[in-house]
């Protein structure tokens, strides 16, 4: 049996009301009342006293939980994370100060084992504290994308749809300046749409999802990528079709990065070939280019953001990563086989039925 949790459990409400007074004496605790402020020591005490009682000492490693609680609190009342350390120093200090006025004989072993408990405490909050505080920054950070991503889009929109009438009604020619006017809208309509996509993947915790007919929708795709095709004078194919569920927009998205990609890296009169095929319940599309092929050293980095492997650094190097967020939220994943001396195909291998997918709406395209 150890003394020294005895006395603490003892002297448990003193310390706690000892640790509110000095708490709230401090510069970065003067609004907080007295319960908040020791809201979570009486558990961080409790848990204490179980170590010390404890006849193994590895069973101290469970100790956390109410650490991880604390620094998430300190976090929402706007503490610093220096003033949350601090704190596990005042508990200590608070502690001896208790052993002393008792005279109580407090053991080496016991000493070891408070200090380790309490140093763990430490690296608990203050993990859990900056877990708190980069999941907000990560919060707002797509927030701020998200709300600019939509100022963006209707302007542009509205640029593109004038642009298509000017051209029907003849106002507009058909010459080379229209044509690189309409390809870059286009574009940027497609970066701002990656960019919602994007932002959607990594701050929620589900796609939409609805029986997309994955054929109906390359080939809208391969429509709207035709333009920077045939500027360079590249073929590009579609073979086969399929059915899946999941995000339809995630899942263009993906597909198209992948296209974009094939025709900027194909060389000119080279094809690009599209596949879809079906099996053992998964759907995989494949994108196969004519670039030549990977460097092996290149492989490893592709699908990290803000990554550009190849020559021609156009764009932001966020396609990749974008193609892969798509297919780890609908379960699945992307790879890349290299083809020396010819080129390469990217697959997105997904599950035709994300997991925990319940039924799903009409088909979409």
């Amino acid at each position: 049996m150890s003394r020294l949790a005895d006395l603490i459990e003892e002297q448990r409400e003193a310390i706690a009301q000892r640790f509110a007074e000095r708490v709230r004496a401090t510069h970065a605790a003067t609004s907080l009342g007295r319960e908040t402020a020791i809201d979570t020591l009486r558990e961080l005490l409790d848990e204490l006293c179980t170590h010390l009682r404890s006849s193994e000492r590895h069973e101290t490693r469970a100790q956390g939980s109410a650490a991880a609680e604390h620094g998430e609190q300190r976090y929402e009342i706007g503490y610093e994370v220096g003033a949350v350390i601090r704190e596990y120093n005042l508990v200590l200090e608070l502690v001896y100060d208790v052993v002393a006025e008792t005279g109580a004989e407090v053991t080496l072993d016991e000493h070891r084992v408070l200090s380790r408990a309490l140093l763990r405490g430490i690296a608990q909050a203050a993990t859990s504290y900056a877990n708190k505080r980069d999941e907000e920054l990560r919060a707002r950070t797509a927030e701020h994308i998200g709300f600019l991503a939509h100022e963006l889009r209707n302007p542009l929109g509205s640029a593109l749809l004038a642009v298509s009438l000017l051209r029907d009604r003849g106002v507009l020619e058909n010459s080379r300046p229209a044509t690189a006017l309409t390809r870059s809208l286009t574009r940027l309509s497609t970066l701002i749409d990656d960019a919602l996509v994007s932002v959607r993947l990594q701050h929620v915790t589900s796609v939409r999802l609805d029986t997309i007919d994955v054929g109906a929708l390359l080939r809208d795709l391969l429509s709207e990528a035709a333009a920077d095709a045939d500027a360079k004078d590249v073929r590009v194919h579609l073979e086969g079709s399929g059915h899946c569920v999941g995000d339809a927009r995630a899942l263009r998205s993906a597909v198209s990065n992948l296209v974009r990609n094939a025709v900027k890296f194909t060389p000119e009169g080279k094809d690009v070939v599209v596949r879809v095929k079906q099996a053992d319940s998964r759907l995989f599309v494949e994108v196969e280019d004519s670039c030549g092929g990977i460097p092996a050293e290149a492989v490893h980095k592709l699908f990290d953001p803000f990554v550009q492997v190849g020559a021609d650094r156009t764009g932001f190097g966020l396609g990749l990563a974008i193609a892969k967020q798509a297919a780890e939220a609908h379960g699945g994943e992307i790879r890349v086989h290299d083809l020396p001396g010819k080129g390469c195909v990217f697959v997105i291998d997904l599950p035709e039925r994300p997991p925990g997918a319940g039924g799903s709406s009409t088909a979409k395209s």
